[in-house]
């Protein structure tokens, strides 16, 4: 970046310095428009990461492609692939642009008609059944109270007892009392999930959202024929077309909004600037940016290759999954010292303990699918070595089958072998008082082999 910096400064980069102002407007107004895009894609997807990583990609693939520093060969390719990005900067810088510009006005009108509408709901549904009820709770004291009054003889008919006027005012009493238990339940509830409180909410869909499900909790009969049907959204502000967010702008634009306008022109203007500003800046032919960045990171590709073809090659060679070991190897390993010594990234009881899980004393064969899945890397590399010690002419604890399977032929001898070890290495670790780690937080283990096989 300062190498950039200053073949600019120094007008290395490009050939006069009003192709350097170019360069550095056109970088402004990508800071710009990147902003714009992440902040719009945060909008889309809701989550701050992708747009991040979204918004960084778009932008510096157009930054590169603008200035030339890529697809310099193809201009078919390049300005159609300049034409998609910018699309996609500006659809969704849209976002950023309407939300900074008409998003307090249109959020405050919107939930202004949610809470006349919620009102609304609340009188004819709630308000209504409430009164609905005091009115069954009056007309039931007003029968009783009758009732009592015919059977002392102070009632109309004049006649105590229970009389046809006592029986009458009884049966509307106890029919008062029945709608009265059916009702009182639903009305109460409702207090809670209908008539609530709106000053705190700032959202309109979850207006929206909470009375919908307060209507849903009343039985149809006690509901107006225009509650039938599901709440409508649009008398809450809000759209069914804009509750898919990828779609909005282009309903928005479809359907003649004009608060779409300022933002959709000032996300044409900052990305079409860019792209002008790009078609003007001319490189020298003799200098290639980033040439030896270029070529590193071809040299790295080259390398990842030619690893792939060496690890696809050891398939050829029987004994170990991954590679083989030179004939010069083979003997230096069979005439080996008595112990074996191995850098790890972990404990070397920990390093144990999987090999020996590892093995299937019933069938008497070593998992090594298990082994060469490990996390630690260092244990893989560990675990092929091993192998390798194992099967040496020395020792022939194990043997690899035609079925590329690690038998063990000695399986007294090896479950022996990897208790003593991991007993050592227990006392080692119990006895350490700090970790006897190398760069890079690797241990240099010791296994001790027998000496008498």
């Amino acid at each position: 970046m300062t190498n950039l910096l200053d073949k600019l400064i120094s007008g290395q980069l490009f050939p006069n310095h009003r192709e350097n102002i170019l360069f550095m407007g056109l970088c402004i107004l990508n800071f710009a428009s990147g902003y714009a895009t992440i902040e719009g894609a945060k909008h889309i997807v809701g989550h701050e990461g992708i747009a991040v990583y979204f918004g960084i990609a778009i932008q510096l693939l157009l930054f590169l492609m603008l200035t030339g520093l890529i697809v310099r060969s193809a201009p078919l390719r390049k300005w159609t692939s300049v034409l998609i990005l910018s699309f996609v900067s500006v659809y969704t810088s849209f976002f950023t642009y309407y939300h900074v510009l008409t998003a307090p006005a249109v959020d405050a009108y919107q939930l202004d008609t949610a809470i006349a509408q919620h009102n609304i709901l609340v009188r004819d549904v709630y308000t209504e059944l409430e009164s609905r009820l005091e009115k069954l709770v009056s007309q039931k004291s007003y029968h009783e109270s009758e009732y009592n009054n015919e059977v002392k003889g102070k009632g109309a008919s004049g006649i105590p007892g229970l009389g046809g006027k006592a029986q009458e005012h009884l049966r509307q009493a106890s029919e008062k009392r029945k709608e009265i238990a059916d009702l009182e339940p639903i009305v109460v509830g409702l207090k809670e999930i209908m008539d609530y409180p709106t000053e705190t909410i700032s959202d309109p869909n979850e207006i929206f959202d909470k009375d919908s499900y307060a209507l849903s909790q009343v039985p149809t009969q006690y509901l107006p024929p225009i509650y039938h049907e599901p709440l409508d959204r649009e008398k809450y502000g809000l759209s069914d077309k804009t509750a898919i967010k990828l779609m909005e702008p282009y309903y928005m634009v479809v359907g003649k909004d004009i608060k779409a306008i300022p933002p959709l022109i000032i996300a044409c203007m900052t990305d079409g600037l860019a792209i002008l500003l790009g078609t003007t800046i001319k490189q020298k032919k003799d200098k290639v940016p980033f040439q030896r960045l270029s070529e590193e990171i071809s040299n790295l590709i080259k390398g990842f290759q030619d690893a792939r073809k060496t690890i696809m090659d050891s398939g050829k060679y029987k004994g170990i999954p991954y590679d083989h070991v030179n004939p010069g190897d083979s003997a230096s390993i069979e005439n080996a010292v008595e112990y074996i010594e191995l850098t790890l990234g972990g404990q070397g009881s920990k390093f144990l303990e999987e090999f020996f899980d590892a093995i299937d004393t019933t069938k008497q064969v070593i998992d090594n699918q298990k082994l060469s899945s490990s996390n630690n890397l260092t244990f893989k590399r560990g675990y092929k070595f091993l192998l390798v010690v194992l099967q040496s002419q020395r020792l022939q604890w194990i043997e690899v089958t035609e079925n590329d399977e690690y038998k063990v032929m000695n399986m007294n001898s090896l479950c022996k072998w990897i208790n003593l070890n991991l007993n050592e290495l227990y006392r080692q670790e119990a006895e350490s008082t700090e970790e006897a780690t190398i760069a890079g937080g690797l241990r240099d283990i010791r296994l001790e082999l027998p000496r008498i096989v």
